[in-house]
């Protein structure tokens, strides 16, 4: 289980630096400051066994992200990514 949920985890944080890189192109970053992001995320998985102690696991994920500032390359952006683990 240590796996799957290492590779929900590593599929998340590739969604989100995915999220930053095609918002980035958008609107020219900052060169300081401070914010606060705040997000909010579903996911939706299902296990199969595959033989004796093995398990393989598919899912999806969608979650939103925003800012206390109300605007910004990170304010009310979207991410949807799936995944599948073996364990």
């Amino acid at each position: 289980m240590k796996k799957v949920r290492m590779d929900v985890v590593t599929g998340l944080v590739i969604s989100l630096l995915v999220m930053m890189s095609v918002s980035a192109h958008a609107a020219p970053l900052e060169k300081s400051g401070t914010g606060t992001i705040h997000s909010g995320w579903r996911a939706i998985g299902e296990a199969t066994p595959a033989g004796e102690n093995r398990t393989f696991w598919t899912g999806a994920t969608w979650g939103v992200s925003f800012n206390d500032r109300g605007k910004g390359f990170l304010h009310r952006r979207r991410t949807q990514a799936s995944y599948r683990a073996a364990c």
